[in-house]
């Protein structure tokens, strides 16, 4: 089943549509926090679109003028996160801004129609807003943000066999990328009826290393907690006790062989 974004998939989950989910680690754990009983298994890749795009006539040239303008952005993804953290240097918070919540095609196409002044979203959405000319005004490849895959308990304890073949089908899938990227590109570019610049981008900006979840997964969730406002995370979670509860790695480890 498709999703349009972290919120989408993990709701899914929730609601027992599917057994499986993938998101930002952050999204995951906000999930689990919300007294969503999944585990997350492993680490699908690092990286991505942590960048806060303008349209190039804009005159906004930094994150500290953002203040009081109107950015559209997914709740409770990945670009919410980097948004939060980007303001944070700034010395702003969510508050500061009008928040237009819309899914990650919608802020596109918001960003692209002068609806709102900034836009913070994903690949292929991201790639594509590049190439149509609109700027970053933040971008930061150093986040290690991970996008996850997280299963249900239930399901991780029925069908452990299962959840391994499954990750065993994703890892053979990551090597055959990395060893046939322009087909790939090719492959993916045609299926999806879009621009092959737009693809290579996109995968240029994901690192396929340490599938296995652990403390780094868990370092970098811990990392952002303290920014998230009682909106997104509700007053009195025990973030160490979730952070404990998060993981399990041993589904990856036995695929990986580590």
């Amino acid at each position: 089943m498709q999703s349009r974004g972290s919120n989408n998939s993990l709701e899914f989950l929730k609601v027992g549509s599917t057994d499986f989910a993938g998101s930002a680690a952050l999204s995951a754990f906000l999930s689990r926090a919300n007294g969503v009983p999944l585990k997350v298994i492993f680490v699908a890749s690092w990286g991505g679109s942590s960048i806060i795009q303008v349209k190039s006539d804009s005159p906004l040239q930094s994150v500290a003028d953002l203040k009081g303008k109107t950015i559209a952005v997914t709740k409770g993804t990945a670009p919410y996160f980097t948004l939060v953290r980007a303001l944070a240097q700034a010395n702003l918070t969510i508050n500061d801004l009008k928040i237009v919540n819309l899914q990650h095609p919608e802020g596109f196409n918001a960003l692209r129609q002068g609806q709102v002044d900034a836009w913070v979203g994903i690949d292929p959405q991201t790639a594509q807003a590049e190439i149509a000319g609109d700027r970053a005004i933040f971008s930061d490849r150093s986040w290690r943000e991970g996008s996850v895959f997280s299963v249900s308990e239930d399901f991780l304890a029925k069908y452990p066999r299962a959840v391994e073949k499954l990750l065993g089908v994703w890892v053979k899938t990551q090597t055959w990328i990395r060893e046939n990227n322009d087909e790939f590109v090719s492959f993916v570019s045609a299926q999806a009826g879009g621009d092959t610049e737009v693809t290579r981008r996109t995968i240029a900006r994901r690192d396929y290393s340490d599938p296995v979840p652990g403390d780094e997964l868990l370092a970098s969730i811990k990392t952002a907690t303290p920014l998230l406002g009682s909106e997104v995370l509700r007053p009195g979670v025990d973030v160490d006790k979730v952070l404990g509860q998060l993981i399990d790695p041993t589904p990856a480890k036995k695929v990986v062989g580590a």
